[in-house]
Formats: structure tokens, sequence, C-alpha cells
């Protein structure tokens, strides 16, 4: 599949949004600067953009960086009432990872490179900008009214199943594409600084993690990822052998929104966008989402479903060696689960929780797919 058409069923374009008006620095850096006179400048509006209310949202949710609701109370003119603006994080250290890890770059080129002929449902975006040392800012489609459904809870198994569905139709479209060389921005999970600074939050955040939370986990949790620090390197160099794609690469509930039973789920927080194997994308979603019980009796046919849909895309993968794969990608949602405990905001008991329910999860997934260690010689 060398030539990259990003196509529907019937051969039409599926492109749900035109590219977003570019921003300049400076950036706003917090919700004071989000004013209407910025807003109005952002949105390319002759006239101001009238009173702004601005309410933080997002919080405890594990996101490196801040979301504001700008709303309009007033009803002057302008494409919608309200948005939602997206800007460096308020913490310094989830800041720093950030900036190390060109999460705010990818996540502007995401939308104003890739969005546009995407077939994914994720929110239109308005405006769009960036630059090395002055932050970046996003100015998103309000899907305030879309449904919820809280990562503590969990995902139930139709709806796993269509997310999947939507996750396989993704991956095809940009399966061994010729363009994925060109994405530099992009990064890959071979890369050295990506594979050293999830080492680093392996071995910094889930001893943390399993000591602080220990009356929360089932019996055997540290274990489970107590050596994934060390087989993140190899699990991740055998996965460059496999076919690649364009991942998400945070594919959660906090990061999903519905808007209705048989609607396509919006899919939010693109700064994790990457270039690897497809395998990375769906053992995060099976290992994030699913409740342990729901894991041990739906995963192989959700694994499966997803594997029948990229055949019915033209990409084949045998049942074993998407199997193999998922097993292999396993330590980047323990790395997530420990990076709560290295940059996230450890005040709000939310952010406690979901660690709890990461690692609790990630557990289940290595009993239920498989664990690195047991496919890789040597370690």
């Amino acid at each position: 599949m060398a030539d990259h058409r990003v196509r529907g069923e019937d051969g039409g374009g599926v492109s749900r949004h035109s590219s977003p008006r570019l921003l300049r620095a400076p950036f706003p850096r917090g919700s004071e600067d989000l004013t209407g006179a910025w807003m109005a400048e952002a949105l390319g509006l002759d006239d101001p953009a009238g009173r702004a209310e601005v309410t933080r949202i997002g919080a405890g949710r594990g996101h490196m960086g801040s979301a504001f609701r700008v709303r309009f109370p007033d009803g002057a003119a302008r494409p919608a009432m309200s948005f939602v603006v997206k800007l460096p994080a308020a913490e310094e250290a989830a800041r720093d990872t950030a900036d190390r890890g060109g999460l705010y770059e990818r996540e502007v080129r995401f939308f104003t490179d890739v969005a546009p002929r995407s077939p994914l449902r994720v929110p239109r975006c308005y405006a769009a900008g960036h630059q090395d040392g002055e932050g970046f800012a996003l100015v998103l489609e309000d899907l305030g009214a879309a449904t919820e459904i809280d990562q503590l809870t969990g995902l139930d198994v139709d709806r796993a199943r269509g997310v999947l569905g939507q996750m396989a139709e993704f991956h095809a479209a940009w399966w061994g594409a010729d363009e994925l060389d060109e994405m530099t921005w992009a990064t890959r999970h071979t890369d050295e600084h990506r594979v050293a600074n999830l080492t680093r939050i392996l071995r910094e955040g889930w001893p943390r993690l399993t000591s602080e939370l220990a009356e929360q986990l089932p019996a055997g949790c540290h274990q489970a990822g107590a050596d994934m620090a060390d087989l993140l390197s190899e699990a991740f160099g055998a996965l460059a052998a496999e076919p690649q794609t364009l991942l998400h690469g945070d594919v959660r509930l906090d990061n999903l929104l519905f808007e209705g039973p048989t609607e396509p789920a919006v899919i939010l927080d693109w700064q994790s966008v990457s270039r690897g194997a497809a395998a990375i994308d769906v053992a995060y979603f099976l290992a994030q989402n699913i409740p342990g019980s729901d894991l041990a009796a739906h995963g192989d046919e959700l694994l499966d479903g997803y594997r029948m849909e990229l055949v019915r895309r033209g990409v084949e993968q045998s049942p074993e060696q998407l199997r193999r794969a998922v097993a292999l990608a396993m330590p980047l949602t323990f790395a997530v689960a420990a990076s709560l405990f290295v940059v996230a905001d450890l005040t709000e008991p939310r952010t406690r929780d979901l660690a709890a329910a990461m690692a609790t999860r990630a557990q289940a997934a290595v009993e239920h797919f498989g664990h690195p260690r047991d496919l890789l010689v040597g370690v």
C-alpha cells in the first residue's frame, strides 16, 4: 500500500474539516489572556467577539495541557456561541515534559496537516498555532453537549467495538504510506528520545505509584510492571519490524466523546500522535478502557473484530501476528500510568484514582494478552 489514499468506501474523499486559521505568537498563557479581543483575532472576525466567560475544563485527567471553555453570552455574531481553547499546561513539570516530547507541536500539526483529510470524527479546529519556546494555542469546536464516559467506570463492549472499528479505519488509511517518512514532527515509538523519556518515567513513576496506591491495587500489580522499564526499548524495537502507520497514541475514555448511540466517537487530544505499529494504539486502548472482567470475557473477540475491520479495508494481519504485537506494546500503558506520578497534579483526587485504574487494567491486559518478557529472548 505504497500510495497514500485517505478515502471512503465509495472512493470519495472523507474530509470533514477545512484547514484552520494559523495563529502566530504570542499565544495566551492562561485564562486571563482569553479575552473577547484575542478570540476575535484568532477567529478572524472584523469586530470584537464581545464579553467572554472562561471556565477551566478537563482537570485531573492526566493531560499535558490546559483546556478552557470560552463562552460568549451576549449573542454577538460569530461561528459559534462557545469554543474550547487549549493552551500549555499550568504545571511546570508537565510543560517541560510536553516541550521535550514535542507534544504541543504535534497536536497543532495534526489539526493543520492531518485532520482535514482524516476519516475520524475529531473536533473542528478553527485556529491553531505553535512556536518553539512560545507555547501553542488551539481554538476548537465545543462538544460540551456530547456524552462523556468516565475512564474510572470503563467502556462497555459494544462501544469499545465501535471505537476499535474507527481506529482500524484510521490505521488502514495510513498503512505503509510513503508520506509517513516525511512526517518528522510525528515521533516514532523507536525514537531515542521517546524511548529514554518513557523509560525514565517507568523507573521514577511505577515504584511510586505501586507504593503509594498499594491498598487500591490487586496483588501482583507492582511485579507486572516492575521490569517494563528494562523491556521497553527491546519491545519497541521489535515492533519497528511491524508495518507502520499513523497512531493517535492516547486513545482512552478521557479523550473520547459520544454524540449518540449510533454516531462514531469523537476522538480528542492529539498531542501523542505518532508513527508506529498499529498494535500500540490497540493494546493501549484495550488496556486503558476495558474493565478487567470484561477484557477477560471479550478481549479476544474485540481484538479479532479490529483485525477483521483491517482486512475489510485491504490490510492483512494474522491473528497470531497481531496478538504478539499487542503483547509487545504493553510497556506503553504502564508508562502512561506511571507518568501520573511524575508530571501530573497529585493533589487532584481523581488523578490518583485514575492512576490506580490504569495500573489495575494494565495488569489485567498483560495477564490476558501476554507479557513482553515472554516474547523477548535474553531479557
